[in-house]
């Protein structure tokens, strides 16, 4: 017995250029603060037919609550998934959301203050602080 069945599959592919940089190549030109709010917000995205994988759920919640107020990443997002008979068909998403401000050159201050977390030393103290605008 053979069995068939009419339908179509559409496939897409998308590449982008690429290229393989040394470690000493790269090097950072701007930098920016990071302001993170201390209210978590929450975000949300449903599968009712269970057809996309877990991963795009993830990040379509994410883009629901950066949506909802209007920032720039997700810290320390938290997941809640909702299984019907073993098919992912939500996802909940909550965490600390955060804009990324004062775009500027590198300044010597920035790289050691980068070197200190990004190689720490058992000695090191990274103190981290808004600074204080005086007012004219």
């Amino acid at each position: 017995m053979i069995a068939s069945s009419c339908g179509s599959t559409t496939m897409v592919t998308r590449t982008a250029k690429s290229g393989n940089l040394s470690y000493s190549a790269i090097a950072a030109t701007v930098t920016s603060d990071l302001k993170v709010s201390e209210t978590k917000v929450t975000g949300e995205a449903t599968n009712p037919d269970s057809f996309f994988p877990q991963s795009e759920m993830e990040k379509t919640a994410v883009a629901d609550a950066l949506k909802k107020v209007d920032a720039d990443i997700l810290i320390e997002p938290q997941y809640e998934y909702k299984r019907v008979d073993g098919k992912l068909v939500s996802v909940k998403v909550s965490g600390y959301p955060a804009k990324y401000t004062n775009f500027r050159s590198v300044t010597p201050e920035d790289v050691e203050i980068n070197n200190k977390l990004k190689y720490p030393k058992q000695e090191t103290l990274v103190i981290i602080k808004e600074k204080e605008v005086e007012k004219k």
